[in-house]
């Protein structure tokens, strides 16, 4: 007996080992951390370099995310749970040596989504900067610093604590917010003929073998009758970047796409405009959805008169939530009027205290105080809820239906939905017709083609 009992003892704490658990503040207080022992996260001093192939081998390792060629942090994903701490996992598969600058576990929230620490806590102090000074004096903080739109950081070299530090600042009373910076993955959510874009001018057309019902669509035609926008408008797309295309230009040729903003490198040459290594081309089919010309070129937008402000952001697991913030504060500092986001986080429960400011800041102050109009994607995952940030009052949350007016299988619905719009039946059928980016770049390329006999042009895809 007294051995059962001690077996049992035994196994009880090694199953505690192995389901560690602690919390962060959201905008709805604590929300449960899982540790995640399939995956490990590795930050480097400086950045290594990943080519297209796969650098990075051995028997377990599922798959790994990176923030492009070169990247100063690297997301591995097991198979199963590991046994060895972080940096032993590390060190297996090939990360060893002096520019190694930490390495520690996945976590995820109790729906499963899954995020990662940096090494930096966001917070907005309430506080003098004295009073914090005296409160963080003990905490060995390596920096303290300000993202490239003003939000204020924290950074400590041991990873291991910031998520202790962000909850005991915002327990000492010292701060409005404060949370880690999580690196946490966002879901993009998605014209070259006009006949064939039945979710502005529904005729009962039959698009991609699917047969839409009359006038399930969005009066586009009514509504040109009365403006096609104007160009003192200007929409902020928030995404994978748009770069200029021939569907995107006025009647004299001249580019209604403005320079915008590179959120992962804001001295970027091209700001604003897609990452080449990555093959990103949602936010230029959003633009062309949103803005396409009237030229009798290829597909039409809804409002052919807006120009288009470009902030890109990568939309992958590595990307920082402080990228996200900063996207939607330099867009309302440079006179965006309407904030289009066409992703989302795919998680009901998940919340971000520091995009949640943002978007108080652009629906408060943007447009010279009038406000920004916010709009974000409810999520694809087809759940009875609307995912972060989509459900925030301040924001409007788009979800979609089919062409005959019916729910689809992957649209999230539920009461937080603000308004719905016709776009493809379902998940596997691609209805909506898109400008793609100029050439062999985007979604449909010589290598990949998406194109039936229609979509011989590159420029355009569906």
């Amino acid at each position: 007996m007294k051995k059962t009992i001690l077996f049992l003892l035994g196994f009880l704490a090694w199953c505690t080992a192995f389901s560690q658990y602690t919390y962060y503040y959201g905008d709805k207080g604590p929300q449960t951390l899982l540790e995640d022992r399939r995956t490990v996260v590795v930050h480097f001093n400086e950045p290594e370099r990943f080519g297209f192939e796969t650098v990075v081998k051995a028997p377990g390792l599922a798959k790994y995310f990176v923030a492009g060629e070169y990247s100063d942090r690297i997301i591995l994903v097991f198979e199963k749970d590991q046994i060895q701490n972080p940096e032993e996992v590390a060190a297996y598969v090939g990360f060893v040596g002096k520019n190694i600058r930490s390495t520690s576990w996945g976590y995820r929230l109790e729906s499963g989504f899954e995020l990662r620490l940096t090494h930096r806590v966001m917070y907005q102090a309430s506080a003098t900067q004295a009073e914090l000074y005296d409160f963080l004096e003990n905490w060995e903080i390596e920096n303290w610093g300000h993202t490239p739109t003003g939000f204020t950081y924290l950074e400590m070299n041991d990873i291991h604590k910031v998520i202790s530090l962000s909850n005991a600042l915002v327990e000492s009373g010292l701060v409005h917010w404060a949370h880690p910076d999580f690196m946490a993955k966002a879901d993009a959510l998605a014209d070259p003929f006009y006949p064939e874009q039945a979710y502005l001018n529904n005729t009962g057309q039959t698009v991609t073998g699917f047969t839409g019902t009359t006038n399930i669509d969005i009066n586009a035609p009514e509504a040109w009758a009365i403006t096609t926008g104007s160009s003192s408008v200007i929409v902020a797309v928030v995404d994978q970047g748009v770069e200029p295309h021939e569907d995107l230009q006025d009647a004299f040729s001249v580019s209604r796409v403005l320079t915008g903003y590179t959120t992962s490198n804001p001295n970027s040459s091209t700001p604003g405009q897609p990452l080449g290594a990555l093959n990103e081309a949602h936010g230029q089919g959003c633009s062309g959805i949103i803005a396409a010309s009237h030229n009798n070129i290829g597909t039409r937008g809804i409002a052919p008169e807006v120009k288009i402000l470009p902030v890109h952001v990568i939309l992958e697991a590595t990307t920082p939530t402080s990228q996200f913030a900063d996207g939607i504060n330099w867009a309302r500092r440079n006179g965006a009027w309407i904030i289009n986001n066409s992703w989302a986080f795919p998680d009901c429960s998940f919340t971000a205290p520091n995009i949640t400011a943002a978007l108080d800041s652009a629906t408060q102050f943007g447009r010279s105080g009038l406000g920004c109009l916010v709009n974000f994607a409810t999520g694809h995952d087809g759940q009875s809820c609307v995912t972060y940030p989509g459900n925030l009052l301040n924001t409007l949350a788009v979800s979609a239906v089919s062409t005959k007016g019916l729910q689809t299988d992957y649209a999230n619905y539920g009461v937080g939905v603000d308004v719905v719009v016709p776009s493809s039946p379902n998940s596997s059928l691609n209805n909506v017709r898109i400008i793609d980016r100029m050439g062999n770049l985007g979604y449909n390329r010589s290598d990949n083609q998406v194109q039936d006999q229609n979509y011989t042009n590159l420029n355009y895809s569906r």
